[in-house]
């Protein structure tokens, strides 16, 4: 019998189609929808953005309900602490520094780790769509 992999996280994904976010399949687009989280505003995509906070909450322990999704996410602190829970080799030092540089670090860390983690380079976001552009949907599809 095979032992489980050690990539899995600790909590399902809530997102269906995918194991987790860090997984490197990514969920089937709606034949009404060109986007997997549906249009932005809609309420498709409000309510994948939420399930995204949650699970992310739910395996960081990090609950900051003055922030905004983009907020939240923007200096890249929070996607390491998220990495950290699946494989704390990954990420070895996250930068509290508040400045755009050690978020792009933070973000390029993240980016690197899941590239490790089997996710292809397609399947990523570039630093400035979250920090320019907020948490659009190739952040959350990440």
């Amino acid at each position: 019998m095979a032992s489980p992999s050690p990539f899995t996280p600790k909590h399902s994904s809530p997102f269906p189609g995918l194991s987790s976010p860090l997984s490197s399949s990514s969920p089937s687009p709606t034949p009404r929808s060109p986007h997997p989280l549906g249009p932005r505003g809609s309420s498709s995509h409000d309510s994948e953005l939420t399930l995204a906070r949650k699970w992310i909450e739910e395996c960081t322990g990090r609950v900051e309900k003055n922030k905004s999704f983009k907020e939240y996410l923007q200096d890249g602190t929070l996607l390491c602490e998220l990495v950290q829970n699946v494989r704390p080799d990954l990420i070895r030092k996250i930068k509290r520094v508040r400045s755009p540089f050690a978020w792009r670090e933070n973000l390029s860390f993240f980016l690197e780790a899941c590239k490790s983690l089997g996710l292809k380079g397609s399947q990523l976001f570039s630093p400035e769509d979250l920090i320019a552009s907020g948490a659009r949907t190739p952040t959350i599809k990440t």
